[in-house]
């Protein structure tokens, strides 16, 4: 799980099913979800470059970016 201040997110890895999944931090929400590889471990974002980085056990990392305040890819 990982927090982004600014953008009043959090991240966290689920995994079963492997899922990104994004809260709002004022509602509590859930206001994303994307598909994650197997076994996320960890998570990191990068606000500068608007990006959360999801490790993975298998040792495959998913780059998540948002294009958008309500598009993340």
């Amino acid at each position: 799980m990982t927090l982004d201040e600014a953008g009043r997110r959090s991240f966290v890895g689920a995994r079963s099913p492997a899922v990104l999944l994004v809260y709002d931090t004022d509602s509590g929400r859930s206001s994303r979800r994307r598909r994650s590889a197997a076994t996320p471990t960890t998570s990191s974002t990068m606000p500068s470059e608007s990006a959360c980085y999801v490790i993975c056990g298998e040792g495959r990392v998913d780059v998540f970016r948002q294009t958008t305040p309500t598009i993340i890819l």
